[in-house]
């Protein structure tokens, strides 16, 4: 049975028939990074833990996105990227190249 937060007011009996539990499907042990850390640095955590998803974390260990497979493909980060920030991306894209044939 699912219970409600600490000091939360009883559901009425309808909504609890709503409620889904989704700790079968929920991922119990989630790899988490600080939203500062550098691309090559998630590419390797990507390949060498083979993750399918990153949550990305604030300084307050609050969760602020989540990085997926698809997310770190070359075409996709460069939809993403803005203009000024080319020069960035592309040097952290060769470092990317590197660290795959090594």
């Amino acid at each position: 049975p699912l219970l409600p937060p600490r000091g939360a007011p009883p559901l009425p009996p309808q909504d609890e028939e709503q409620l889904i539990d989704l700790r079968p499907v929920m991922e119990l042990s989630p790899v988490a990074v600080l939203h500062t850390t550098p691309l090559p640095r998630l590419h390797h955590l990507f390949r060498s833990l083979g993750l399918a998803r990153l949550w990305i974390i604030d300084t307050r260990n609050q969760p602020v996105g989540v990085v997926t497979r698809h997310d770190l493909l070359p075409e996709a980060l460069r939809r993403r990227v803005p203009k000024h920030r080319e020069a960035r991306l592309a040097e952290a894209l060769r470092g990317l190249v590197r660290s795959r044939h090594s």
